[in-house]
């Protein structure tokens, strides 16, 4: 190496910057930075936060590790050209952990389902259509599927105002959904005395007895809730003191009006009510004499009834009342509950525009649905 060799040395300080020095008599390459590190690099699999732990297939034949319940299965088709569509359908309970007293699980909570379908007896070059499979929860109080509904569909039930549990609120000539308490009471459609229409319930006892008269199951309750039921009442000569009960809170346990003959104008309608706790989805609605009835052969009449949420009786209302009042979809005119929707024309046009200026392409929107009970 001569003199005339000169070496470059060259250092980054902290701001980026490369600060260099020769040094005479050593010549070698053009400068290089080098980076120097310590430390470990770590590498592994990024386990999921889940897995499948008991997941199978398995044949028709096969016995169902899953240990379903089988509730309810639809008819069997034989399919022949040219036949008409067949709806087959099964009602399936999957089952919940089963642990043994040795705290190991004979089988687990079935999370996945996988739906099949077989056909037999199709003979050689021949062929089945199927189309518009439905797989869903089943709704309350149904022990078959619901309509078919159209993949990709957005389906809006409005939730109403009001809502009369009563079917056949005003006795439209006829007591159907009505039934009697009491051996030997008779209840008809009659035109002595009329709140509303033409017509009102005439319960006649014969027979002392506790909570003699009409009765009705109400459905789709919310336990938990509270609700008042009220009717109006004419009460005939004789007859003992009319109350309206619930059959699972008993006469007394209620808190509302009594009709008392003793003090209430005879041969016009008082309304009596009373409030009470759903204990289920289902209650029963009782219009009777109190226990303390010795009367025979004598008679009360009743209307208008009312039973929806709420602490205290308000106007009666049921869905021949003008565009915003609805009788159920699917349910007969006077036969049905009751909707009450407040300005229904227009929130309709409303929700109806929300959903067609915010519906994702491929995406179908119905229009809003009223009067169809929400668990439906």
């Amino acid at each position: 190496m001569s003199s005339a060799d000169t070496m470059i040395l060259g250092e980054i300080d902290q701001y980026g910057h490369i600060a260099t020095a020769k040094i005479p008599g050593i010549q070698t390459a053009e400068a290089v930075g080098v980076i120097t590190s310590s430390g470990s690099i770590l590498a592994g699999i990024n386990a999921p936060v889940a897995a499948f732990d008991d997941f199978a297939l398995f044949g028709v034949s096969d016995p169902d590790p899953a240990m379903v319940l089988v509730q309810q299965v639809g008819p069997t088709t034989t399919g022949a050209y040219g036949a008409p569509w067949n709806r087959n359908y099964m009602v399936v309970t999957p089952p919940e952990h089963y642990t043994t007293s040795g705290s190991t699980k004979a089988w687990s909570r079935a999370a996945f389902a996988s739906l099949g379908f077989r056909f037999t007896g199709v003979t050689a070059q021949n062929w089945q259509y199927l189309e518009d499979v439905q797989y869903e929860e089943l709704p309350l109080n149904l022990t078959a599927p619901t309509g078919y509904t159209t993949p990709r569909r957005i389906e809006m039930r409005v939730r109403p105002d009001r809502l009369n549990h009563i079917k056949n609120p005003s006795i439209p000539g006829v007591t159907t959904n009505w039934s009697t308490v009491g051996a030997s009471t008779a209840l008809a459609a009659d035109t002595t005395f009329a709140h509303s229409g033409t017509h009102s319930a005439k319960v006649t006892v014969n027979t002392a007895g506790v909570r003699a008269g009409a009765t009705m199951v109400l459905d789709d309750l919310i336990p938990g809730r509270q609700y008042c039921a009220s009717a109006y009442i004419v009460p005939g000569a004789g007859i003992g003191d009319v109350r309206i009960m619930v059959a699972s809170k008993g006469d007394r346990s209620l808190t509302g009006e009594t009709l008392s003959t003793s003090t209430d104008v005879k041969g016009q309608f008082t309304r009596i009510w009373a409030t009470f706790v759903a204990s289920a989805s289902t209650e029963t609605l009782q219009i009777g004499v109190a226990s303390n009835n010795t009367a025979t052969a004598k008679s009360f009449w009743f209307d208008d009834v009312l039973c929806e949420e709420g602490t205290l009786p308000r106007t009666y209302f049921d869905g021949s009342m003008g565009y915003d009042y609805l009788w159920e979809v699917g349910g007969t005119v006077g036969l049905a509950r009751s909707y009450h929707y407040g300005q229904r024309k227009e929130k309709s046009y409303l929700v109806k525009t929300l959903l067609d200026e915010n519906t994702p392409v491929g995406i179908d929107s119905m229009d809003p649905l009223f009067a169809v009970p929400l668990n439906s």
